[in-house]
């Protein structure tokens, strides 16, 4: 069961100096903060209400025990009124800062950070558990392997490092049962302080980057902070304090295991000793952002197989606009170079431009066409007789389930077909990024071919009756 925890203490909103009396409520499995706030009215004021409405940019906290707490990134909710005798007014916080106390909101500003994420051990391959047994007596140890922390110069002004970290829980350590715990902690450091947000923008790109490699949806579990003002003063000397944090997004974290492994499209250590593709990836990301955005409902359980695959047609359109061309004489000039000699240039030169109209531009046909031959690689093969037949196939059920155009419904992709065809559209997308980012070709094809294989073996147990025949 979900344990609430309350703090009751004095606030002072935002930049309000009136302390108000309320209490904290902070729910970490539910990922829940919320302050009850209770106003008394008097004489003059038989209807009391707080200083501000809506958005709060922080609340400092004092608790009765003396402990400080700083409510960040609040808004108000709910205010009932009690004519002549109260106010509650509860307000919601993105999170509270253990320990931390400003005095305005330029003193807001942090250096160092510590991330934990719910991305699987076995993609960072950092750390891990395992047996030694003993041949004298058949028992056995249990054992901690973990490899050095990584540093990533992530960008010019802020340092990445990838720490694996053990933790016991429990303090009494002749319990019969110790539960042990293990994670990857993401430290970052700024050259000069920064926003929170900025921070968070910054792992951001690390949940996106862990989800392109192992197609799950990355969240941040736990997370701690450094600050100027916390510090433990001993002998005389401030030694910087790490401070925790609650979240209240109220959004459920998944729990991401490591045995789909086989399923990653690269691992930790693939990135983070590649020069060219961490430079690929930093140079590359804001223009990436929206389309990953798009990806990301292929690995979460949000929409249907009809908004997958509107999302899904949309981010190779914009992929193409982005990195290919979103010109199209500069794209007709590809087209020609990749179609001259070629004994198949009728057949494509069709679907790839559009010559024939009065208007020159770049179509969605021409878009996936193009990314679907992929310099001659298919790198995802096609669901119908040839190629061209399947690109046209995958524009006339975008225009269908868009427009609803009747004319495009015989020729559309069926909603009971479309999860095979998302399939295929998001495998194509992630050749495409990972090509992008400079991941080796043959590699990401070979990774690909066993997904579709395995996809295409479960939608046919899914969707016909296989015979089985056995010798007797």
């Amino acid at each position: 069961m979900s344990e609430w925890k309350k703090y009751g203490g004095a606030w002072k909103l935002f930049e309000n100096e009136t302390p108000y009396n309320g209490e904290l409520h902070i729910n970490e499995d539910m990922r829940i903060i919320r302050l009850e706030i209770l106003i008394p009215a008097n004489g003059t004021n038989p209807l009391p209400c707080i200083a501000y409405k809506g958005y709060l940019p922080y609340i400092c906290g004092t608790l009765f025990s003396g402990a400080k707490v700083l409510l960040y990134n609040c808004y108000t909710g709910n205010e009932s009124n009690y004519v002549c005798q109260y106010t509650q007014q509860i307000i919601h916080a993105q999170y509270a800062f253990w320990g931390l106390h400003v005095d305005n909101e330029e003193d807001l500003r942090f250096n160092k950070a510590l991330f934990c994420l719910n991305a699987p051990l076995r993609w960072f391959d950092l750390c891990h558990y395992e047996y030694q047994y003993h041949d004298d007596d058949h028992g056995a140890d249990l054992i901690w392997r973990k490899d050095e922390s990584v540093s990533i110069d992530y960008k010019d002004d802020l340092k990445m490092t990838f720490i694996p970290q053990q933790e016991v829980k429990g303090i009494n350590y002749y319990e019969n049962n110790i539960e042990m715990a293990q994670n990857v902690w993401i430290k970052l450091e700024y050259a000069n302080e920064t926003t929170w947000e900025m921070m968070i923008s910054d792992i951001a790109s690390v949940q996106q980057l862990i989800e392109l490699g192992c197609s799950k949806k990355i969240q941040i579990l736990k997370t701690k902070f450094y600050h100027k003002s916390v510090y433990i003063d001993a002998s005389g000397q401030e030694f910087p304090c790490v401070g925790s944090v609650a979240i209240g997004d109220a959004k459920r974290v998944e729990k991401n295991s490591g045995r789909d492994y086989f399923d990653y499209a690269f691992s930790f250590k693939e990135f983070a000793t590649n020069e060219a593709i961490l430079t690929n990836w930093k140079n590359n990301f804001q223009k990436l952002r929206p389309i990953l955005d798009l990806y990301e409902t292929m690995y979460t359980d949000v929409g249907t197989a009809t908004t997958l695959f509107l999302n899904l047609t949309q981010a190779l359109e914009t992929f193409h606009a982005r990195f290919i061309s979103d010109d199209y004489s500069t794209y007709k000039e590809k087209v020609d170079k990749l179609l001259k000699d070629s004994a198949s240039e009728a057949m494509w030169r069709e679907c790839l431009l559009n010559e024939n109209g009065n208007r020159k531009k770049i179509y969605l046909l021409n878009r996936i066409s193009f990314l679907v031959l992929a310099e001659w690689e298919l790198p995802v093969g096609f669901l119908e007789s040839n190629p061209v037949i399947f690109c046209q196939k995958i524009v006339d059920s975008r225009n269908y389930y868009t427009h609803y155009n009747l004319k495009k419904k015989e020729s559309a992709y069926r909603v009971e077909e479309l999860p095979l065809v998302n399939a295929y559209l998001g495998f194509l997308l992630q050749y495409h990024v990972l090509t992008l980012l400079g991941f080796d070709k043959g590699k990401i094809k070979s990774t690909i071919e066993k997904k579709l294989n395995l996809v295409e073996t479960n939608h046919s147990l899914q969707t016909k009756t296989q015979p089985i025949s056995r010798k007797n």
